[in-house]
């Protein structure tokens, strides 16, 4: 019974994941090709964050320096893909339509915030979990203090860790699934044309 449980909720997983990543990715091929990357990004975010609900433990994308290079080795990848699949086609993502006289000011702009891409799914995870961690760590010593002095204090203090800790669940698929989709978005952009 619990093996049946345990496979519905993969079932679950994979129906979820799938459509985020359908919404995305319109050609077959590619959604089968690169769904398994998609599904491994997201159960490794999801892992690590609840691991990091354990008090005391190490919460490993909560270190910038993981989540860069996590983000900027998609990002590379996700590169090479959109030269290997669009050739010269690729470089339109940096080309807006808009008046000539404006063209290379703006491709630079789009090139700056292409490179930012991996910054910003670092520091986005980093950011989220780590400060909700921390408000977690400072209320749980800020309660052990409350208990030697006020019982009623440390009871209502206690109420709102436990939604604390509920929200931060919360936090931590819903990062999973932030990074998951974002990965999906610059997926398409390395196998799909697009047009500005």
């Amino acid at each position: 019974r619990i093996i049946l449980k345990t496979n519905s909720l993969f079932v679950i997983l994979y129906n979820f994941l799938f459509n985020v990543m359908q919404q995305q990715i319109k050609e077959q091929k590619f959604l089968n090709k690169y769904f398994i990357l998609i599904c491994t990004i997201f159960l490794f975010i999801l892992v690590n964050n609840l691991f990091g609900m354990i008090p005391y433990s190490f919460v490993a994308t909560a270190q910038l320096g993981q989540n860069f290079f996590l983000s900027s080795s998609l990002i590379v990848f996700f590169t090479i893909l959109g030269f290997f699949y669009l050739k010269k086609n690729f470089l339109n993502i940096f080309v807006p339509s808009a008046p000539q006289a404006m063209v290379p000011f703006l491709v630079l702009i789009e090139l700056i915030s292409y490179i930012a891409r991996a910054f910003s799914l670092a520091i986005r995870l980093f950011a989220n979990l780590m400060s909700g961690h921390t408000l977690l760590f400072i209320l749980c010593a800020f309660n052990s203090i409350i208990l030697t002095s006020n019982f009623f204090g440390f009871v209502i203090a206690s109420i709102i860790i436990l939604l604390i800790f509920g929200l931060e669940l919360v936090i931590a698929f819903m990062q999973a699934y932030v990074f998951t989709v974002l990965a999906s978005v610059y997926l398409k952009d390395s196998t799909a044309e697009t047009h500005h």
